[in-house]
């Protein structure tokens, strides 16, 4: 009786478990799936602009197209055309609906004013412990977020009776409620900001009171799951904060350093309950069964899939994660490799629809990925490796081949997504993959013990602590191994294809002179290195004063201060661009770095600035919001043995090239804060004038500020600037006249390709053209450099 290998759930369905012979692959369901993923993501995006006539459409084109399948006769290739629209118009229809009462609901109107509320909700997922608020040396009271729906509510008076999802935000009492508890709340409603699939965030202002409690099912996991964190107290901090997430998916207590490692060495799968934890417990489980009937197994696997997933929470990564271990299930039932890819089809179909902000979720891409190279490939490579080294142990054959077609799967879409290709990914998840096994079966093993039984959870826990001390040992030691730079987009997603099709060509050919093989990806290497240069040869340009870097969707702002020297503003959400950014700059030591505020997008690469850079001075917001970036942030910052100095509306600070001029926001304590707390971090974020000494060149940093500050900034003696950074991205929230106001020749907008806000739009843009500005863009040209030469005003773009 055949058995799964416990390498990969999905390599399951790649195996020829009756003993068939391959045959053609289908790929009818695959490409539906492709289509309905494809308007799900224009439903998204269109969507979130005209809600009601995306629905309209969708729904209308579903209607004919079903007519038009059923009522027509049609040959197969029209038919399946047909078919195609209709998932789009399927998918397009979903997200639009799903959308709809985010979007043109009362509380998404109620939050744009930051309406107070009392509410009754049910928590859809448990509370996460966030970081404490961190105020100078003074330590606040710890934040806690819990996602929620909300089934009735009452505002200004008014009471509604709806159910939409919304974010909470609580202190610690919020921590002892598990999903399915109903709750009445009281708190304020603010705008979602970059949550995707909430209609508001609701700041609590009082603890909730109980109105039922959880199904018992839900309880008795919530239990489980505190008390597996509380059992790994006495453990090392990468122990103790690993351990939970590789069994129940709960990072929350594991160190930034260890997760930011993980990151760089493919490594984070592993705590984010992917297909890999299903795997597991789904190979443990029909290796138990090996002896039963093939039903029988179906059924003992579908059981312990369901029961893992109540144990870590249905989230999104879960239910992407089991549904793609149904995948592997269906292939067990109808056998082998061609059956598997339709069931891929079918997965990804029913996802998107089902939960349409999958069609945007890079881990989601991810995983389809992932789970197609697995299908596709795993079978291949573990012949191919078989053949040639017949000496080795087959279950070791297995993994390398189960983890290099997982890699090979993954590499455009990572290169497109991040723009670099990290090495030490393969041996890095192949020497921590015998750790996984024992690290994940212990830690579930500890969660179900800790009930009743606490000495023999502490026993696995235990057993768990050394495997799990392995993957955070190899975390550490890979993460300093530099990785291979590529250009990020299409063309660089195009670039890494083309690389990996130029190795099966040549892996395959009967060409055996090695040095073809190493001549080819030698040019490979540097091709990408030229790609991932992301400017001229000549860069940085004479004369250069001022860079917006092409950080994606973030801020990450240089002012020239010294021949290698600089003011930095901000510093983007990923460490490698901006580093990227400052080393081709040359900067090497920075005389004072800003952070506007604590949006991820403008301080989650704090870590790439401080690479090998000395620090003068560190200034911030005097709000120290979101408290769990403010917070991490700042012990980043402490970590480097750094001081940030608070500042707000007309504060200086004069540098050898610069003097900077704060003109927002007000303090903490001013009569004007209550219009900087109105619209969040955004709101609260510092804007600076940035004057070079001795010329009269005018800089405004905008950062993210609203309509509101803008317009309290507009009533200032108007200043003649020379560039302006526009506020938000070019987000829609911008005042009126700002615009003319700043007046400036160049306008600068730091934005993401393709992010899923629509910025910038262009009613922004158009304000900024028609007020006389130049709109270079980061998204478009890369780095975006501002020169002065014989004190005329030019601008240079990296491509």
């Amino acid at each position: 009786m055949p058995t799964w290998p416990s390498g990969s759930v999905s390599e399951a369905g790649a195996r020829q478990l009756d003993g068939r012979s391959p045959t053609r692959l289908d790929l009818r369901l695959a490409l539906v799936s492709i289509a309905a993923w494809i308007g799900t993501q224009l439903g998204l995006l269109c969507g979130a602009r005209w809600p009601v006539a995306t629905v309209w459409l969708g729904g209308t084109l579903s209607v004919l197209l079903s007519a038009g399948l059923l009522f027509t006769r049609l040959d197969h290739a029209r038919r399946f055309i047909l078919t195609c629209l209709l998932a789009v118009g399927i998918g397009g229809c979903s997200a639009a609906l799903r959308l709809l009462p985010l979007v043109s609901g009362p509380l998404a109107a109620l939050a744009a004013d930051g309406a107070a509320i009392s509410a009754q909700v049910e928590l859809t997922g448990d509370p996460v412990r966030k970081v404490a608020k961190v105020v100078g040396d003074r330590r606040g009271p710890e934040l806690v977020e819990a996602t929620a729906n909300i089934t009735a509510f009452t505002a200004r008076g008014k009471r509604w009776a709806l159910r939409v999802p919304v974010l909470l935000r609580g202190d610690s009492q919020l921590i002892a409620y598990g999903p399915g508890t109903r709750l009445s709340v009281e708190g304020v409603l603010r705008p979602p900001g970059y949550r995707i699939g909430v209609a508001a965030i609701v700041s609590l202002r009082t603890a909730p009171n109980m109105l039922g409690r959880a199904p018992p099912v839900w309880s008795a996991t919530t239990d489980m799951r505190h008390r597996l964190v509380a059992d790994c107290a006495g453990l090392s901090p990468d122990v103790r904060g690993l351990l939970p997430g590789l069994a129940v998916g709960d990072t929350s207590g594991a160190p930034t350093q260890l997760l930011a490692d993980m990151k760089v060495t493919g490594l984070t799968h592993l705590v984010a309950v992917s297909g890999t934890n299903t795997a597991l417990i789904l190979a443990a489980l029909l290796a138990l069964t090996a002896r039963l009937r093939r039903s029988t197994r179906v059924v003992v696997a579908l059981i312990g899939l369901a029961g893992f997933v109540v144990l870590v929470r249905p989230q999104p990564s879960v239910s992407r994660a089991a549904v793609m271990g149904l995948v592997a299930v269906s292939a067990l039932v109808l056998g082998g490799r061609r059956s598997a890819l339709p069931a891929l089809g079918g997965a990804v179909l029913f996802l998107v629809v089902v939960d349409p902000w999958l069609a945007i979720s890079y881990g989601f891409a991810l995983s389809v990925c992932a789970t197609a190279g697995l299908v596709l490939l795993a079978p291949h490579l573990g012949d191919a490796l078989r053949s040639r080294l017949p000496r080795l142990p087959a279950l070791l054959v297995d993994a390398v081949g189960v983890s290099l077609a997982a890699q090979i799967a993954t590499i455009p879409l990572i290169v497109a997504l991040a723009g670099y290709v990290s090495p030490t990914s393969l041996p890095a998840n192949l020497l921590a993959a015998p750790a996984v096994g024992p690290a994940t079966v212990f830690g579930v093993l500890a969660a179900l013990a800790g009930q009743g039984f606490p000495g023999l959870a502490q026993v696995f826990v235990h057993l768990a602590a050394v495997p799990t001390w392995w993957i955070a040992r190899v975390a550490h030691w890979f993460a300093g191994i530099s990785t291979l730079g590529m250009p990020k987009g299409l063309g660089g997603g195009l670039l890494a294809l083309f690389g990996l099709g130029l190795v099966v060509v040549l892996v395959r050919s009967r060409i055996r002179h090695k040095a073809l093989l190493v001549a080819g990806l030698a040019c490979l290497v540097l091709l990408s290195r030229c790609g991932a240069s992301a400017g001229p040869a000549d860069w940085p340009p004479s004369g250069w004063i001022f860079v917006a870097c092409d950080v994606g969707q973030g801020d990450a702002l240089v002012l020239r201060d010294g021949p290698e020297s600089a003011i930095v503003v901000d510093t983007g959400p990923d460490p490698r661009a901006v580093d990227g950014c400052l080393s081709r700059l040359r900067v090497t030591s920075i005389s004072l770095l800003m952070l506007t505020h604590f949006h991820a997008d403008h301080v989650a690469g704090l870590s790439g600035v401080l690479h090998r850079r000395a620090i003068a001075a560190v200034v911030v917001s005097p709000y120290p919001d979101p408290p769990p970036e403010q917070a991490a942030a700042q012990a980043e910052l402490r970590g480097r043995g750094l001081t940030a100095r608070e500042l707000a509306t007309g504060d200086r600070i004069k540098t050898g090239t610069w003097e900077l001029t704060v003109l927002w926001p007000p303090g903490p304590s001013t009569s004007d804060a209550s219009l900087a707390r109105a619209g969040g971090p955004n709101d609260e974020a510092l804007v600076v004038s940035a004057a070079m000494v001795g010329t009269p060149l005018r800089i405004l940093l905008g950062a993210d500020i609203g309509p509101g500050p803008q317009a309290r900034i507009e009533a200032a003696p108007g200043i003649a600037y020379s560039v302006v950074k526009v506020p938000h991205h070019g987000s829609t929230y911008q005042a009126a006249g700002f615009a003319r106001w700043a007046g400036a020749p160049l306008a600068v907008v730091s934005v993401g390709a393709g992010n899923p806000y629509g910025h910038p739009v262009a009613t922004t843009l158009a304000r900024y053209r028609a007020a006389g500005a130049a709109v270079l863009r980061t998204d478009e040209s890369g780095d975006v450099a501002v020169l002065l030469i014989a004190g005329r005003l030019g601008y240079r773009l990296s491509r």
